[in-house]
Formats: C-alpha cells, structure tokens, sequence
C-alpha cells in the first residue's frame, strides 16, 4: 500500500464518528436516514464521512429504487479488510496499542518500544 492510500485509509477512520459508521456498517448494510439515526448526527455530517470512508475504499453504497416513497434510497454498506501498521510502515505513531475488530474490519495499531 502507499502513502497515500495508507494516509486516506487513517484519515476515513480518525474519528469517533466514522468509527461508529464502520461499526455499525459490520452489522450489515443500512440506508443514510437510517444510519445518521443511529449513529445520532445529521445527514450532511453523514454524507461528508461516508464519503471519506468510500474514497479510502473502506464502503460502497448502491441507490436503489422503490413504488412509494422515499422513492428512491442509498444503501451504504462495509467492505471488508485488514489493516496492520507496524513500525516498518511508519515511525510517527505514538507508543501504546489500540484495535478494532468487528465483523467486517480489523484495525490494530501496536508500537514496540
């Protein structure tokens, strides 16, 4: 992986709220209104994480159509991946150990002193 991509992939996931989008995403796919619901902030917020995390790659989202309404409704759901950053990837992380793993995702995070 490169910089860039590694750079885009941490930045999708550097915050409280695009963690709890991925968490909640691992349980299966869900539709924007649904999903800002539970996450608990607004759709634009939404929007502007859920594009984040489709840029890196990390969810893909699918319109589909409907006979009443809303008419028509986008589907975000999780792709699944790994992603271990370890000392030979980067040598600006902080000591101490972090991980995230749900049904869909891993993230560890392990620096070793």
């Amino acid at each position: 992986m490169d910089k860039k991509s590694l750079a885009e992939i941490l930045d999708a996931l550097g915050n409280e709220h695009s963690l709890a989008i991925m968490a909640v995403l691992a349980g299966g796919e869900c539709y924007v209104s649904e999903l800002a619901k539970m996450i608990g902030i607004s759709r634009p917020l939404l929007y502007l994480h859920l594009k984040k995390l489709e840029n890196a790659g990390l969810v893909e989202s699918e319109i589909r159509h409907f006979e009443e309404p809303p008419y028509t409704k986008k589907f975000y759901k999780a792709k699944n991946f790994e992603l271990i950053l370890s000392l030979s990837k980067t040598n600006t992380l902080s000591t101490g150990d972090f991980s995230v793993n749900h049904k869909y995702f891993k993230v560890r995070f392990k620096v070793y002193e």
